[in-house]
């Protein structure tokens, strides 16, 4: 056994538990753990369900680092499902301090359609809606397909992630010059 205390950011919605945890104190150099749990995970010794009777919130928790922590069965989700998910945890983790710099925007702008557009936007604080109106200035009123290639994200994998068109129109549509 191998206890150890960790602080332990959780957000319950619905069967899903983002999480988010550090060592307490914090060791220099070594981070912490974050993801998201459905039925039947665990988080080293605690189960999905002791999870879900901590709650939303931030929690100081003894942690046994010697027992491994099981992975979940992620339900099958609809692209617009998986889409609103990565979304929310892109600001669970902007939240918590744990994020790359433009990464939460990517995901805002990567779900941002016609579709999601209205769910998205309740969840989004100021500066989400300004760097939105911002990024939406660039995109012209009528897009081509040459257009549409400036229109990318340089990932951490020294790749580049194409925005799709739809994405571009919805995101010109709300926050684009009329």
């Amino acid at each position: 056994m191998s206890l150890r205390l960790m602080t332990l950011n959780l957000e319950v919605s619905g069967a899903e538990i983002f999480y988010f945890w550090n060592y307490k104190p914090e060791v220099k150099g070594v981070g912490g753990g974050l993801g998201w749990l459905y039925p039947e995970g665990s988080l080293h010794n605690l189960s999905y369900e002791a999870l879900l009777e901590l709650g939303s919130g931030s929690h100081e928790v003894m942690v046994d680092e010697k027992v491994r922590s099981l992975e979940s069965n992620d339900p099958q989700l609809s692209e617009l499902e998986n889409d609103l998910r990565l979304v929310r945890f892109a600001l669970f983790f902007e939240r918590n301090d744990c994020y790359v710099m433009g990464s939460p925007l990517f995901e805002i702008v990567m779900a941002f359609y016609a579709e999601t557009a209205e769910i998205i936007l309740p969840m989004l604080e100021e500066h989400h809606l300004s760097a939105l109106a911002e990024y939406a200035q660039e995109i012209p009123a009528q897009i081509t397909q040459e257009d549409e290639e400036k229109f990318q994200f340089f990932c951490s994998a020294g790749t580049y992630t194409k925005v799709p068109l739809k994405n571009l129109v919805s995101i010109r549509k709300y926050f684009g010059v009329a």
